[in-house]
C-alpha cells in the first residue's frame, strides 16, 4: 500500500515532473526517471530475494537453481533498465556510484551481523554485467568502462574479503577497516595506472558542489534560485513531502540499524544521494520526485498501519455468529488501542497533510 500511495503523489506533484512530463516536451527526462526507478526496482527485488535465500554460492555449488532464479531474474532485469539508462544519457554514472555505495554498506552491516554476503556479489555481478554490455552499443567513454567494470570487481572482492575473515574468525569489527584500507589502495592504484581516469572520477563528484554563481536556470541550487535562500522552488516541486521525506529517512536509518534490510539499506542510500544531487542542481528535482513519492507513501502507510488498517484489513471472514465476531473485533481492537474512529483521523491527516497540499491552493 505505500506504493500505492506513493504512485498516486507522483501523479499530483506538481512542479519539474510535470513540466518534464507533459505532452510536447521534447527531451528525455522523465525516460531517465522511468529506466532509474525500474532499475532500483529490481534491485531491490534481487536483493530482498538474495538475503533470504541464504548462502547463495552453496546454492550454486550444488546447483540448487530453484532458490537462485528469482534474484538471478531480477538482477538480469535490474541490469537491462541500467543499461538502457546508460543509453539514455551520459551522466548515468551517478546511479553507478549510488549502487556502489549501497554495496559497501550493506557489505559491512551484512558482515558485521553475520549474515552471507555472496548475494550482494552475485547481484551486483549479473546487474552492471549486463548494464556494461548494453552501453557497448553507444561507444560509451573509457570513465563508464572502467567505472563498471570496477563495479563489478570490487563486489567480488568485498565477498572474498568477509567469507576469509569469516572462515579465519576475525571479529567483525576489523571489517569496515579493511574495506576502508583496499579502498585507499585501489585508488592509488587507478591514479598511477591511469591518473586521466582517476581525475575523471574526482571530477564526477563535482555534481554534488553547489554553483552558486551559475545563470543557467536549471543548474542553480534548488534552496538559492538566483543566488537567494528561499522555499519556495522546493515547495512549488514537493510540498509538504521535501519535509515529510526527512522523517521517513530518520526511520529508514532506525531500522537499517536495528535489522539491516538490503531493500531499505538501497532506499536510503538513493534517496539521499539523490537529495544532495537535487539541493546542488534544481533539475535533479525530477529525479527525486520519485524518491520524495516513496518515503512519503511509505510514511503515510506506517501511520495508517498503526492506526490500525493493516490489522482491520487482514481479519479472516469466518462463518462464525454476528455477536461473536463483533465481540471478538472489539476485544482485538481495544488490545490493540486502536478503533474506527482513530483510523478515520489518521485517514484525514493522511489525506490533508501528504495530499491536499498538492491539489488545493496555494
Amino acid at each position: 500500500w505505500a506504493g500505492v500511495l506513493a504512485a498516486g503523489l507522483v501523479v499530483i506533484f506538481p512542479g519539474e515532473f510535470l513540466g518534464r512530463s507533459l505532452l510536447g516536451f521534447t527531451d528525455y527526462h522523465v525516460a531517465e526517471t522511468l529506466f532509474t526507478a525500474t532499475a532500483m526496482m529490481f534491485v531491490i527485488l534481487a536483493v530482498k530475494e538474495g538475503a533470504g535465500s541464504g548462502d547463495i554460492f552453496d546454492h550454486l555449488r550444488n546447483k540448487r537453481w530453484g532458490v537462485l532464479t528469482k534474484p538471478l531474474v531480477y538482477s538480469l532485469l535490474a541490469g537491462i533498465f541500467l543499461g538502457i539508462y546508460f543509453l539514455t544519457w551520459q551522466g548515468a554514472l551517478l546511479f553507478v556510484l549510488i549502487l556502489f555505495a549501497f554495496l559497501v554498506i550493506q557489505f559491512i552491516i551484512d558482515h558485521s551481523k553475520g549474515r552471507p554476503t555472496g548475494y550482494l556479489c552475485v547481484v551486483s555481478a549479473v546487474a552492471f554485467l549486463v548494464a556494461l554490455l548494453l552501453s557497448l552499443l553507444s561507444s560509451p567513454g573509457v570513465m563508464a568502462l572502467a567505472s563498471l567494470v570496477i563495479a563489478i570487481l570490487v563486489p567480488i572482492a568485498l565477498a572474498v574479503l568477509s567469507r576469509f575473515m569469516h572462515v579465519r574468525d576475525v571479529k567483525p569489527l576489523f571489517y569496515p577497516v579493511a574495506v576502508l584500507g583496499l579502498g585507499l589502495v585501489g585508488l592509488l592504484v587507478v591514479r598511477l595506472v591511469s591518473p586521466s581516469i582517476f581525475q575523471s572520477m574526482v571530477g564526477s563528484l563535482g555534481i554534488f558542489r553547489w554553483p552558486m554563481g551559475t545563470t543557467v536556470h536549471e543548474m542553480q541550487p534548488i534552496l538559492y534560485p538566483g543566488g537567494n535562500f528561499s522555499w519556495l522552488i522546493v515547495w512549488l516541486n514537493f510540498n509538504t513531502s521535501f519535509f515529510l521525506s526527512f522523517i521517513c529517512m530518520g526511520i529508514l536509518i532506525y531500522q537499517i540499524v536495528k535489522r539491516g534490510e538490503a531493500g531499505k539499506t538501497l532506499l536510503f542510500v538513493w534517496s539521499f544521494v539523490m537529495l544532495l544531487a537535487m539541493l546542488s542542481m534544481r533539475r535533479f528535482a525530477y529525479y527525486y520526485v520519485v524518491n520524495a513519492a516513496l518515503l512519503t507513501g511509505y510514511l503515510a502507510w506506517l501511520v495508517l498501519e498503526f492506526a490500525g488498517f493493516k490489522k482491520a484489513s487482514a481479519v479472516p471472514v469466518a462463518e462464525v455468529p454476528r455477536k461473536a465476531k463483533k465481540k471478538a473485533q472489539r476485544e482485538r481492537q481495544r488490545k490493540l488501542g486502536r478503533s474506527p474512529a482513530v483510523m478515520v483521523v489518521a485517514a484525514v491527516v493522511v489525506l490533508l497533510v501528504v495530499f491536499y497540499p498538492n491539489i488545493g491552493p496555494l
